[in-house]
C-alpha cells in the first residue's frame, strides 16, 4: 500500500471522522476506519481515489485530478460514485448487506460512510479451509438472498468476490464494496475493466460495452461457490472455454447431489443468455426445488492481454438435447387438471427426493410437499453449524427417484445447545472454573474489589440460572480483596442471617470482614438469603476475618427436559431422576414421525417444581390413505377448511393407564397418564380464518376477525395445527386484506401459548389505522415492528412504534436491546418501555429537544438499563457516564414559549438531573447540577451516591440526596440499592419522595424529626426496622405503606405508640 495514496491516521473528515486507519487500497478507493467524536461509535468511510487519474496535494488530503482524458473519466466516475452510493443508501434494511449511513463531497473526491464490521474475510477463511457443501449454501444463501433484494430494486453488485464477504463473529456473512453498484464510469473500454476479479467475473465484464444484469451476479454467486467446496478458483472467465473444462462439483466436493452441481454449471456459461438468469433460480435449482440438466459449453480459445479481449478462435456450437419421455403414466393425473403440482411426477408414481438440508423447516415443507411426498421429523438434533429451525439431515438421497407419497424423514436442528449457569459467586477460583467448564462455559477472569475472601468468585458475568449458549464465555470477577483492611483492629461482626447477598456484601464491607460461601441449601421460608453464618452477630474480631456463609437457593426446581422430537421410548431415560407428572396424548400429524412427540404443554428450560404435570402430544403419524389421496393431498393448492376438527387417534376408548417409577429414596418420579382423542365425541370448533396457498409463508398463521363497515378487524392470531409442530421463531405479517376487505385495526396478537411468545418481527401494512398496544406488552421475545411507509397512521423507527409524524412513542419492543429515539419525538406513551427488561442503552438525538415526558416511571421494569446516550450537539439535553441531565433554563422570561425550547435560554453553567438508569449502582452528582428532579430516581439500584466538589446546591448524606427549600430540607433521591440509611441529623421533618426499593431493611430517623408528610416512607417491602422519634406529633397517611414486616421502635406513651396501634404496625419500645 502506497502510503501517498492513502490519508493519514489523525485526519478528521467531514469535522468528525478521525481516521484510525486504512484496512483496505483497492484500484479506485481507499477504505479507513474512523472514530465518529461525536457518536462515540467506529464506522468505514470509503474514498473515491481512483490512482491512475488523480493524485494527493500538497496538503496530503485534497485529490487532484489529472488532465486530459484521465480527468475526465475522473469527474465521469466521481459522479457515479456518488450516484450509485445515493442509489444503494436506499436499499431495504438487510443484515448480510454492508449498512450505508451518509454520503458527503469534501477535498475534491466523495466519501460514503459505512457500518464497520468485525470479523474475518471470505477470502482469509478459503486460504485455510474447503466447505463442504451444506455449509457453503449455509453461508451464501443469506448473501444470495441479499443479492435478490438488490436486483429487486434494479441494482447489480458486480463484485461479489471472497475478499468482498466478512463474517462476523456470530457466523453471519455480510457483502460489502456497494460502491460498484452500477458502477460504470463511461462508455469506454477502460471503464468496463475497472470493477472485476479474474475467478469470478464473467466475460461481460471485460468487454466492451458488455450487457451486466443479474446473470452477471449469479456467475460469480456460482464461481464463489465452487472455490469454497472444491478449493480451485476458476480460471479467467474469457479464457477458460467457458465450462467446458469444469469438473462437476460433485465428483470432488462433499455432499452435493449431481443436481445442485449441474446448478453451478449451469450458472457459470460464458454466454450471459445461456447461463441462470436469476439469482431467485439459481437458489431454487441449489436447493433441488427444480430437475436440471447441465449443460456444458463446447471448447472455445480466448486470449487476455491487458485490457483488451480479442476472439482468436470460431465457436462453433452445435447443442442436441434428446429428450425420452416416460410412456407410462398415472391414469388419473391430468398436466391440466386441478392437481398444481406434478412437475416432478414421473412415470409409475414416481418424483424425485428434494434437497432440504440447511433449508429452514417451513421452506423445507413447501419443497417436500411440492415433490409429492411426506416430510417427517424423526429426531432433534443441537449443532453450531447450521441455524435453528433448519433441516439438519435428511434419509433421502437428493435427486434420487422415490415412490410418491412417501416419507422423506429428517432431522430437526436445534441450533446450539442451552446451558445454565449456576452460582459460584463465594466459591474458591478453581473449584468454581472447573464447575462452570464441566457445564459447557469457558471461563475468563478479572480482578475486582470485593469483599468476598480473596482468590474468590466475587461476581459472575451471567447469572445462576440464566442460559446462554454452549461454549458463551463466563467472566468472573476473582475478589482481590480491600488494601485499607487493618488485621490489629478490632470490628464487630454483622447480623447476615436472612439478607441478601449484595445486602451482606455491604455489611462486611462497613465492618471490613471477608465471607465465602461454604454450603448451598434448598429451603421454601426465605430464598435467596443467607441460611446461617459461623461467627456470632455482635461479637468482636479482627478486621479482615473470614466469616463462612450458608446460602439458602429456595426450594429446588425441575427444568423441563426437551422431549420435542424425540421417541416416547426415549422419555424415560430424558426425564431422568426428575419428579414430573407426564400425560400423554395421541394425535394423527402430517409432520411428526409416529412415536415422536410433536410438542410439549411446557417449554424446555422452564423451572418447575415437584410432582409438575406436562402433557406431551405424541404423533400417531398420518392418517391411512391411499397414495392417490395422498398426491390429491399434497397438490391442492388452497387450505380451504374452515372447521377445524380433534385430530383422531386410532385407539379411541383406551382407558388410561399410569406408570409409575420409583427413584432410589423410594419416591415417586414420573406418572405418565394416557389418552387419545376421539374426534367422534368433540364438537367442531367454528372459526373464521384467511385461506392462503401452499407456497406462502403466511399459511403458518390463521386470523381471527370480523368484517366491520370500515374494514377487518383482527381479533387474534394463532399458529395454525399444520405447523404447530414445526413452529419454532417467526416473523409475521399482518395481510393488507382479508376476503377482499381492508385490514384496519389489530386488536388481538394472542397466540398459542407455547408459540407465541416465540415471534420477533411484526410487520404492519398500509392499510391499518388501530393497534391495540396493550397486546403486544406480552410479547418477550418480540424485537423489532416494521411499518409500512405507506400507512397514515403509524410509523417505526429503529424497530420501535410511533405515530406517522414520529412525535409520540407507542411501543418499544420488549426483547430490544439498544434503541434510538426519533429526533423528532415529543411524546412518550406512559407504557412504551414498561418491562423491557433486555434494554441496556437508550440513545436521544441531537435534535431531540422537543418533549413533554421524560419522568420517572418512564422506563419501568428496564431493570437492565445502564446508559441514557444523548447525542452530541444537543442544546437542551445533555448525558454523563450514563446519567440523563438536562440544561438549566429560563422558561418564563419574556418571549418565552414554554412549550417550545427552542425559544428558552440556556445556562451551560448549571444543569437539572432528570432520569438515572435502573441497572446503575453508583452515582456521582455533577458540580454544575443545581436541581436534581425527585422522579429521577424512581425504582433505581444505586448503592452509593456522592457529589462533585463545589457543588452548593445539593447535599448528600449517607446517600441520600437532599435539597433546601426555604427552612425545609426535600429528600430528592434515595439509594434503592441501599439496605440501610439515616436520614440526615437536623431536618425536622419528612418530605419530598422517597421511593420503592425491594433492598431496604432499615430505616434511622434523627430526633430533630417532628413530622412525617403523608405517602412518605412508602418503602420496600422487606422493610424490617424504622424508628418514630419522641418529638414526632404528626405522620400523614399511607406512611409505611408496602412494609408489612416492619416493626417500629418508639417510645412509650408518645404520639408514634399511638399511631403504631391505630395502624397496626408491630412496634417495640426503646
Amino acid at each position: 500500500m502506497d502510503k501517498m495514496d492513502v490519508l493519514s491516521a489523525g485526519t478528521v473528515l467531514h469535522d468528525c471522522y478521525e481516521i484510525e486507519e486504512c484496512i483496505c487500497r483497492t484500484r479506485f478507493s481507499a477504505v479507513y476506519r474512523v472514530y465518529d467524536k461525536y457518536l462515540d461509535k467506529i464506522f468505514a468511510v470509503k474514498e473515491y481515489f481512483p490512482g491512475d487519474r488523480c493524485l494527493r496535494d500538497k496538503d496530503g488530503i485534497t485529490v487532484a485530478p489529472y488532465l486530459g482524458e484521465a480527468g475526465r473519466l475522473y469527474a465521469d466516475g466521481l459522479k457515479a460514485f456518488i450516484d450509485d452510493t445515493a442509489d444503494a443508501m436506499k436499499i431495504k434494511d438487510c443484515s448480510n448487506l454492508v449498512k450505508i449511513y451518509n454520503i458527503f463531497e469534501e477535498n475534491n473526491t466523495a466519501y460514503s460512510v459505512m457500518e464497520y464490521i468485525e470479523g474475518k474475510t471470505l477470502g482469509e477463511i478459503l486460504k485455510k479451509e474447503i466447505y463442504t457443501y451444506p455449509k457453503a449454501m449455509a453461508l451464501m444463501r443469506p448473501v444470495m438472498k441479499a443479492l435478490s433484494l438488490l436486483h429487486a430494486d434494479g441494482l447489480v453488485h458486480r463484485n461479489v468476490a471472497p475478499d468482498n464477504i466478512i463474517i462476523r463473529p456470530d457466523g453471519q456473512p455480510v457483502l460489502i464494496d456497494s460502491g460498484s453498484y452500477h458502477y460504470v464510469a463511461s462508455d469506454s473500454e477502460e471503464s468496463m475493466t475497472t470493477i472485476n476479479r479474474d475467478a469470478y467475473s464473467p466475460m461481460e465484464q471485460y468487454m466492451k460495452k458488455g450487457t451486466q444484469g443479474p446473470y452477471t451476479d449469479v456467475y460469480s454467486c456460482a464461481a464463489l461457490i465452487y472455490r469454497m467446496i472444491t478449493g480451485t478458483e476458476i480460471p479467467f472467465a474469457a479464457a477458460s472455454g467457458g465450462t467446458a473444462y469444469l469438473k462437476k462439483p460433485d465428483k470432488t466436493a462433499k455432499g452435493i447431489d449431481g443436481d445442485s452441481s449441474a446448478a453451478i454449471i449451469n450458472a457459470l456459461h460464458s454466454n450471459y443468455k445461456e447461463r441462470t438468469q436469476t439469482i431467485d433460480d439459481f437458489l431454487a435449482q441449489l436447493d433441488g426445488t427444480v430437475r436440471v440438466n447441465a449443460k456444458y459449453e463446447k471448447t472455445m480459445s480466448w486470449k487476455h492481454t491487458g485490457n483488451n479481449i480479442w476472439v482468436t478462435g470460431v465457436i462453433v456450437v452445435c447443442i442436441v438435447i434428446v429428450a425420452i419421455l416416460a410412456a407410462v403414466t398415472i391414469s388419473d393425473i391430468t398436466r391440466n387438471g386441478k392437481h398444481g403440482n406434478r412437475e416432478y411426477m414421473l412415470g409409475s408414481g414416481m418424483t424425485i427426493a428434494p434437497n432440504v438440508v440447511n433449508q429452514q423447516i417451513g421452506d423445507a415443507l413447501t419443497i417436500t410437499r411440492k415433490h409429492l411426498l411426506y416430510m417427517m421429523i424423526t429426531d432433534k438434533e443441537y449443532s453450531a453449524e447450521v441455524e435453528k429451525g433448519a433441516v439438519l439431515s435428511q434419509n433421502e438421497t437428493p435427486g434420487r427417484k422415490v415412490k410418491a407419497g412417501n416419507y422423506l424423514e429428517i432431522v430437526y436442528c436445534a441450533g446450539v445447545r442451552q446451558i445454565y449457569a449456576e452460582n459460584v459467586i463465594g466459591m474458591p477460583k478453581d473449584e468454581a472454573e472447573k464447575l462452570l467448564k464441566n457445564l459447557g462455559f469457558k471461563v475468563k477472569f478479572e480482578d475486582v474489589k470485593s469483599m468476598a475472601k480473596p482468590g474468590y468468585v466475587a461476581t459472575q458475568s451471567i447469572r445462576p440460572e440464566e442460559a446462554a449458549a454452549q461454549g458463551s464465555v463466563i467472566v468472573l470477577g476473582i475478589s482481590k480483596g480491600r488494601d485499607d483492611i487493618d488485621e490489629n483492629v478490632m470490628t464487630t461482626v454483622p447480623q447476615l442471617t436472612g439478607i441478601t447477598l449484595e445486602e451482606a456484601e455491604r455489611l462486611c464491607e462497613d465492618a471490613k470482614l471477608y465471607y465465602i460461601i461454604v454450603k448451598h441449601v434448598n429451603y421454601a421460608e426465605n430464598p435467596d438469603r443467607i441460611y446461617s453464618q459461623s461467627l456470632q452477630s455482635g461479637s468482636e474480631v479482627n478486621e479482615g476475618t473470614v466469616i463462612e456463609l450458608v446460602y439458602n437457593d429456595g426450594p429446588k426446581m425441575n427444568r423441563v427436559p426437551d422431549y420435542q422430537y424425540k421417541n416416547i421410548s426415549d422419555v424415560d431415560s430424558i426425564t431422568g431422576n426428575l419428579k414430573l407428572e407426564i400425560e400423554y396424548v395421541y394425535e394423527n400429524s402430517t409432520t411428526v414421525a409416529k412415536d415422536r412427540i410433536i410438542r410439549q404443554s411446557m417449554p424446555a428450560g422452564t423451572l418447575v417444581n415437584d410432582g409438575a404435570h406436562i402433557t406431551l402430544w405424541v404423533s400417531l403419524g398420518v392418517a391411512d390413505v391411499d397414495v392417490d389421496n395422498i398426491i390429491d393431498r399434497l397438490t391442492t393448492a388452497d387450505v380451504t377448511s374452515s372447521t377445524k376438527k380433534p385430530a383422531s387417534g386410532n385407539n379411541s376408548g383406551q382407558k388410561p393407564q399410569t406408570k409409575t417409577t420409583e427413584n432410589a429414596d423410594g419416591s415417586s418420579a414420573q406418572t405418565a397418564t394416557h389418552k387419545t382423542t376421539d374426534s367422534s365425541q368433540a364438537e367442531p370448533e367454528q372459526t373464521t380464518q384467511i385461506q392462503y396457498d401452499d407456497d406462502t409463508t403466511e399459511q403458518k398463521w390463521e386470523f381471527d376477525y370480523v368484517i366491520g363497515d370500515d374494514g377487518v378487524t383482527i381479533k387474534s392470531i394463532k399458529v395454525r395445527k399444520y405447523w404447530e409442530a414445526v413452529f419454532e421463531k417467526e416473523e409475521i405479517s399482518i395481510p393488507s386484506t382479508i376476503d377482499g376487505h381492508k385490514v384496519v385495526a389489530v386488536e388481538g396478537l394472542s397466540t398459542n401459548a407455547q408459540y407465541g411468545d416465540n415471534i420477533k418481527i411484526i410487520n404492519i401494512p398500509s392499510t391499518v389505522k388501530t393497534i391495540n398496544t396493550n397486546n403486544l406488552e406480552g410479547r418477550s421475545s418480540l424485537t423489532k415492528i416494521v411499518v409500512d411507509a405507506q400507512n397514515e397512521v403509524y410509523a417505526s423507527y429503529d424497530g420501535a412504534l410511533y405515530n406517522k409524524a414520529r412525535t409520540v412513542l407507542y411501543f418499544v419492543p420488549r426483547a430490544i436491546k439498544e434503541v434510538t429515539l426519533a429526533s423528532s419525538l415529543k411524546k412518550i406513551d406512559d407504557s412504551a418501555f414498561r418491562d423491557c427488561r433486555y434494554i441496556t442503552r437508550v440513545t436521544i438525538p441531537a435534535a431531540m429537544t422537543k418533549f413533554d415526558n421524560i419522568q420517572g416511571g418512564l422506563f419501568y421494569g428496564c431493570t437492565n438499563l445502564n446508559t441514557i446516550n444523548v447525542e452530541s450537539g444537543n442544546k437542551r439535553l445533555f448525558s454523563d457516564n450514563g446519567v440523563l441531565y438536562e440544561h438549566a433554563h429560563l422558561n418564563n422570561g419574556p418571549g418565552i414559549n414554554f412549550f417550545d425550547p427552542d425559544t428558552w435560554e440556556y445556562y451551560n453553567t448549571k444543569s437539572r438531573l432528570i432520569m438515572i438508569p435502573y441497572a446503575k449502582t453508583s452515582l456521582v452528582i455533577r458540580a454544575d447540577c443545581n436541581y436534581v428532579e425527585s422522579y429521577s430516581c424512581y425504582y433505581n439500584s444505586l448503592k452509593q451516591i456522592t457529589v462533585e466538589s463545589g457543588n452548593s446546591y445539593v447535599t448528600v448524606y449517607d446517600s441520600v440526596v437532599y435539597m433546601e427549600f426555604g427552612s425545609e430540607w426535600d429528600i430528592q433521591c434515595f439509594p434503592g440499592g441501599k439496605s440501610e440509611v439515616n436520614l440526615m441529623d437536623g431536618i425536622t421533618s419528612v418530605t419530598g419522595e422517597l421511593y420503592g426499593s425491594d433492598a431496604l431493611v432499615k430505616i434511622v430517623i434523627p430526633d430533630s424529626v417532628t413530622a412525617i408528610d403523608n405517602y412518605k416512607l412508602r418503602t420496600s417491602p422487606v422493610l424490617r426496622s424504622i424508628n418514630i422519634p419522641a418529638g414526632v406529633t404528626s405522620i400523614g397517611t399511607g406512611v409505611l405503606e408496602n412494609a408489612p414486616n416492619v416493626t417500629a421502635t418508639v417510645v412509650k406513651g408518645t404520639y408514634g405508640e399511638e399511631w403504631c396501634k391505630n395502624n397496626n404496625i408491630k412496634y417495640i419500645y426503646g
